[in-house]
């Protein structure tokens, strides 16, 4: 007979090859089976007959148990009483629980929750036995119920400090006999691009002004992460004013527009980066507005005297910027000298009026913004209001004697005077101011004729004229008498 080797749970049938015994005096022969070395029964699920060739048949239906080996023996005996006996060993084998050869396709989004359940159909024993369920270095995230056969637990983010964007799980199977069978399997842990949602507005700050704009709620992970926020301008110099700073963990920026800062536009690109170093971006546009000043006043021309002292004060508010910013003044000489200066802290012009007889100046007052923007206020100051030659003396009537020399010295200074202080110039004509006979000579302070005419003892009436350097000028009539030659009796009107 030869050895069985049995699967437990498994119906086996074992029929011999040959006749095991025979009877020498050709008796029948009467066949037991008992355990080896005991005339104890053997198991029932052990069934045995002979054949009508006399081969054994043997029936195992083999129960469910865990590897084992039966030793039986089949005992052979004629009517005499003599008996002898063969051996046959049973090894019942217990096949280990059947587990999936390999798990494929599984993968969690990063910090998402990742559920795997243990089938029956694919984790069982072929015995039908019970099988126990184990799930050895199990992450720490991850958790067994036993009573639904479900591993489940929250994933990382799929981007650690060391790397790992991916875990193992190991079951493990165990049937009665201790028997176990394992499969291990890799969940790739997966991280999407932030989003953005396209709707950060283009926004308009003014120069001057502190605001802010919260952009992280147009950006969001699909993990849940934590987003860090920058930004850059879209520019082929890639610069843009210092003073817009961003938060990189709370999206937010703070905008403090310093009053110097000019009219300007950008596009500001704004990348959301999660944890994974996973990147979305998007852009808005920032427009600086920074009004010109305005002028809000105006002024009417000014007439003052010829070295006049003159001031005037530029009252506040005479020009402004829209954005309330500092307004800075300054003023220039449009046209004419510059004989006044300016006090740009007091607003305030001063200065001592030229001589002159009747010039208008023009003055430009300006106003700067701290963006170097300006409005200009134009005015006139004239000065002037010139007067006239004054006369201050009179003159007594000349004698002269025909076909004499003549000359006559007046005494300038006691017959006019100049109130603005300017040099008079002097001259002569006849009374209806005609131009003088040409036998006539005159400087600046005597007339002369060389000789005197004859009038026949006539009467004559001029006019000493003073002009001053203005032009203006003011006459003294004054009369003289010619005598005839031999006599001095004199004519005057």
């Amino acid at each position: 007979m030869v050895d069985q080797t049995l699967q437990s749970g498994i119906v086996h049938t074992y029929v011999t090859d040959d006749v095991i015994f025979e009877d020498q005096n050709g008796d029948d022969l009467i066949f037991n089976l008992y355990k080896a070395g005991t005339t104890d029964a053997i198991e029932d699920w052990i069934d045995f007959s002979v054949s009508a060739d006399d081969k054994f048949i043997f029936v195992f239906t083999t129960p469910t148990s865990c590897d084992d080996v039966i030793e039986i023996e089949v005992e052979a005996s004629n009517a005499c009483g003599g008996s002898i006996r063969k051996p046959l060993q049973l090894t019942i084998t217990n096949d280990s629980p059947t587990v999936p050869k390999s798990v494929l396709g599984q993968s969690v989004q990063g910090l998402n929750t990742y559920t795997y359940e243990i089938l029956n159909t694919e984790y069982y024993d072929t015995e039908d036995v019970s099988v126990t369920i184990s799930t050895p270095d199990l992450p720490s995230f991850l958790g067994y119920d036993q009573a639904t056969n479900i591993i489940s637990g929250t994933a990382p983010d799929g981007c650690s400090a060391d790397g790992e964007n991916s875990f193992d799980i190991t079951i493990e199977a165990f049937d009665t006999c201790s028997q176990s069978s394992s499969v291990t399997f890799t969940v790739d842990i997966t991280n999407e691009d932030p989003t953005y949602d396209g709707n950060m507005e283009a926004q308009s700050v003014k120069a001057g002004s502190s605001e802010e704009y919260d952009i992280s709620g147009f950006f969001s992970d699909p993990e849940d992460g934590t987003l860090t926020f920058t930004f850059e301008y879209q520019s082929l110099s890639g610069t843009g004013p210092t003073w817009n700073k961003l938060d990189s963990t709370t999206g937010i920026f703070d905008w403090d527009v310093p009053d110097s800062q000019k009219a300007a536009s950008y596009t500001i690109i704004v990348t959301a980066k999660d944890d994974c170093g996973k990147s979305n971006s998007g852009s808005f546009g920032l427009t600086i507005v920074n009004q010109a000043p305005q002028a809000t006043a105006s002024y009417e021309e000014e007439n003052i005297d010829a070295g006049s002292s003159w001031t005037k004060l530029i009252e506040i508010g005479a020009i402004v910027d829209p954005e309330g910013a500092t307004i800075t003044y300054s003023a220039e000489a449009k046209s004419g000298e510059q004989w006044w200066a300016f006090n740009s802290v007091s607003r305030t012009f001063s200065g001592t009026a030229p001589d002159v007889c009747s010039e208008p100046y023009e003055i430009r007052l300006i106003g700067t913004d701290p963006s170097g923007q300006t409005a200009n206020i134009e005015f006139s100051v004239k000065v002037g209001n010139n007067q006239y030659p004054t006369v201050i003396g009179t003159i007594d009537t000349i004698s002269a004697v025909e076909n004499h020399d003549f000359t006559h010295t007046f005494d300038l200074e006691s017959l006019f005077a100049d109130e603005n202080y300017g040099t008079l110039t002097f001259s002569v004509t006849n009374e209806d101011d005609s131009t003088l006979d040409s036998l006539f000579y005159t400087y600046p302070d005597t007339i002369y004729n060389k000789p005197m005419p004859i009038y026949c003892g006539s009467s004559i009436s001029y006019k000493l004229w003073a002009t001053d350097e203005c032009g203006q000028s003011t006459s003294i009539t004054f009369y003289g008498t010619i005598d005839e030659l031999g006599t001095r009796n004199s004519r005057h009107t």
